[in-house]
C-alpha cells in the first residue's frame, strides 16, 4: 500500500519500515547545487506534480572513499541536498517533538546512509519525528571564494551552513504534515555535526527555526580562522590546477574528490581543520563566545557534552605516528589547530604527567588533542551558554570490551544515542540498561527540553561553583567537574 504525504513542492511516497514507523528518504529540500549552482547559495525546489519516491536514501556528498566512513563508500553525488524523515504518523494532532540530526565527518566526510543513524527506533520508542539532513562537504560546501567570485560567491566558505539553514526552513514549513510540531524542534549532532548545532545557535539567519540543541563532541572551536579558509582553498586549487572560478565549475565530481584526498594527505592530522565554517562578522559573529556572553542565545535549551578520550578514535588512522612519534606527528595540530606555543605545549604535557603519572608518553600527547578539541571546548561552551540560560553537560567514559586501546573514543556515544544495539563496539552483547538510559535522555530532552528521567540519576543544569556533569558509564552518576584539575590547567594556559 503506498504511503503518501504532502509536502511544499508536491506528493512524495514512503516506506513503512518497523511497527508503525514510515520513512521518507531523498527529499529535496534544495535545488540541486550543480553547474551554474555549483558554490553558490542553496536555491529553494522546484515543484513537482506527479508523486515522487522518496523510499531509497539518496548518494552522500562528494568525499574522498575513507576507510571508517561507511558513508564514503556508498553512492556520490554532487545532487545531494535531501533529507529523510521517519515518523509514526501523517497527522497534525499529536504535535511530535521533532529532532533533526547532522552528521559529523569533519565536514569532510559522511552523509546520512550510514546504518547507525536510522532514526526508526527514535520514532518508534519516543514517538518523535526524526530527521536527517545531508550538505556539501569539502571544497563544495566550504570554498573560500570571496576574492574570486565577488559578492554571489561571499558566502562560500558557509555554504554548508546555508544548506543546513534551508533543511531546517523546510522542517519548518512541511514538519507538521509528517506528524511533527515545528515549534517544539531539536537539533542534534556529532563531531562536525556537534559544532554545525552548536555554530546554528550563533546564526542569525537561523534564529526561530528550533529550541533545543544537542551537540555530541563538537563545538563553536571546531571551525576555521579566515587564513586557514583562504590557505586551504589554495592548496585545493593548486591541487585541481585551476586558478580561477570558471575553472573550479568545469571541474569533475571525480577531480574535486581526488583533488580532496589529495589534499588531506599532506594535511595529516590538520585534516579536520581544512573545511567549516568561518565566522566572518557577516553570516556569523566574528567571536561567537561575546555572542553568546551578551544573551543572544538565552532562549536555546542547550544539552552537550564529550567522550573521556577522544582522540583515540583517530588510532583508526595513524596507530603508528601516534604512538612512535606522537609530539612531532600532531605539532602542527597542536600548534596550528590549537594556537598552542612550544612553551604551552610543554605545561600541557606535564600537568598531565603529574594527572596521569602511570600513562604512556603517547597517550599523553593524545590527550592533549582531546582535550583541545573536545574537553575544554565544551567546558567553555557550559561556561557561556549557562549566564543567559540552561545548559546540561554529560562525559561519556563507557569503553567497549571488544578495544580498549581506543577506549571511550570519539564517536562511541552514537550506538546508544541511536538504540543499535547490533554495533561492532559491543562485540554482540550490547549494555541494554545503558542503551535505554542514554536515548531516553535524548528524547526526554527533544520532548520536554530537560534530559531528566526516571532511569538517571537526577541530572542538573551546569553551574559555574559545581560544574556537575552527568558521567555516563554502566551505572551513570554525577560527578562535580571531572578531571578539574586538567579543566583548570587548560584555562591557565589558554589565558
Amino acid at each position: 500500500m503506498d504511503i503518501i504525504a504532502n509536502t511544499n513542492c508536491g506528493k512524495i511516497r514512503g516506506l513503512k519500515v518497523t511497527g508503525n514507523v514510515v520513512r521518507f528518504t531523498g527529499i529535496p529540500y534544495a535545488k540541486s547545487p550543480v553547474g551554474a549552482l555549483r558554490f553558490k547559495a542553496p536555491v529553494e525546489p522546484e515543484p513537482w506534480t506527479e508523486i515522487k519516491d522518496t523510499t531509497e536514501f539518496s548518494p552522500a556528498s562528494i568525499q574522498p572513499y575513507d576507510e571508517v566512513e561507511t558513508a564514503s563508500h556508498g553512492p556520490q553525488s554532487e545532487d545531494c541536498l535531501l533529507l529523510n524523515i521517519w515518523t509514526q504518523g501523517l497527522d497534525d494532532k499529536k504535535k511530535r517533538p521533532v529532532m533533526v540530526w547532522i552528521h559529523g565527518g569533519g565536514y569532510f566526510t559522511g552523509g546520512t546512509t550510514d546504518s547507525t543513524y536510522d532514526g526508526a527506533l527514535f520514532a518508534k520508542q519516543g514517538d518523535v519525528v526524526l530527521v536527517s539532513i545531508q550538505y556539501r562537504l569539502g571544497a563544495l560546501g566550504w570554498l573560500y571564494l570571496d576574492e574570486l567570485g565577488g559578492k554571489e560567491f561571499r558566502h562560500s566558505k558557509n555554504n554548508g551552513l546555508l544548506d543546513q539553514i534551508a533543511a531546517l526552513k523546510w522542517v519548518k514549513d512541511n514538519i507538521e504534515n509528517f506528524g511533527g510540531d515545528p515549534d517544539n524542534t531539536t537539533i542534534f549532532g556529532e563531531s562536525a555535526g556537534g559544532s554545525s548545532v552548536t555554530t546554528l545557535m550563533v546564526t542569525p539567519a537561523a534564529k526561530g527555526l528550533f529550541n533545543k540543541v544537542i551537540a555530541q563532541s563538537g563545538t563553536l572551536d571546531y571551525s576555521r580562522t579566515w587564513e586557514r579558509g583562504r590557505r586551504y582553498t589554495k592548496a585545493f586549487m593548486a591541487a585541481c590546477g585551476v586558478d580561477d572560478l570558471n575553472g573550479l565549475i568545469s571541474l569533475s565530481e571525480e577531480k574535486i574528490r581526488s583533488a580532496m584526498d589529495e589534499i588531506s594527505n599532506e594535511a595529516t592530522f590538520m585534516s579536520d581543520w581544512m573545511f567549516g565554517p568561518v565566522f566572518d562578522g557577516d553570516l556569523l559573529p566574528e567571536n561567537p563566545y561575546d555572542y553568546i556572553a551578551k544573551g543572544n542565545t538565552s532562549e536555546i535549551l542547550l544539552m552537550h557534552g564529550s567522550t573521556k578520550e577522544e582522540y583515540h578514535y583517530w588510532l583508526y588512522y595513524s596507530p603508528e605516528l601516534m604512538r612512535d612519534t606522537p609530539h612531532e606527528a600532531m605539532l602542527d595540530l597542536y600548534k596550528d589547530g590549537f594556537g598552542l606555543s612550544d612553551d604551552q605545549i610543554d605545561q600541557l604535557y606535564q600537568s598531565l604527567t603529574e594527572y596521569y603519572p602511570h600513562k604512556s608518553k603517547s597517550d599523553k600527547y593524545i590527550d592533549i588533542a582531546t582535550w583541545g578539541f573536545f574537553r575544554y571546548p565544551h567546558s567553555r561552551l557550559s561556561e557561556a551558554q549557562s549566564q543567559h540560560g540552561p545548559a546540561w553537560e554529560y562525559l561519556f567514559e563507557w569503553s567497549s570490551p571488544i578495544d580498549p586501546e581506543k577506549g571511550s573514543c570519539h564517536g562511541i556515544e552514537l550506538p546508544f544515542v541511536f538504540y543499535i544495539e547490533e554495533d561492532e563496539i559491543f562485540g554482540g552483547n550490547p549494555p541494554i540498561t545503558l542503551l535505554e538510559q542514554v536515548q531516553n535522555a535524548w528524547i526526554s530532552f527533544a520532548r520536554n527540553g530537560d534530559p531528566n528521567h526516571s532511569d538517571l540519576p537526577v541530572w542538573p543544569q551546569y553551574n559555574k561553583k559545581d560544574k556537575p556533569k552527568m558521567v555516563f558509564n554502566v551505572n551513570p552518576r554525577v560527578e562535580n567537574d571531572p578531571d578539574g584539575v586538567l579543566r583548570n590547567k587548560w584555562e591557565e594556559v589558554m589565558g
